[in-house]
């Protein structure tokens, strides 16, 4: 399986690397739309990525302890 993700807040590109909380700062006022399932997280600069899976039935879920992510 495989998942994809929708950045939101994202003013400058250097802003995406961090750490991302699950639930953070932020994500409680991003609407997912009807029928739209994922998991919000959000890091230090403010920016919110919206993580889900490609596959019915496959949930994508990160440690209670957040994520990293960077790019490369």
């Amino acid at each position: 399986s495989s998942a994809y993700g929708q950045v939101f807040n994202l003013k400058h590109l250097q802003d995406f690397n961090g750490h991302y909380n699950i639930g953070g700062a932020g994500t409680r006022g991003v609407t997912l739309g009807a029928g739209k399932a994922g998991t919000l997280m959000s890091n230090q600069s403010g920016v919110i990525v919206r993580i889900s899976a490609t596959q019915k039935g496959v949930a994508v879920n990160a440690t209670g302890g957040g994520v990293d992510m960077q790019l490369k």
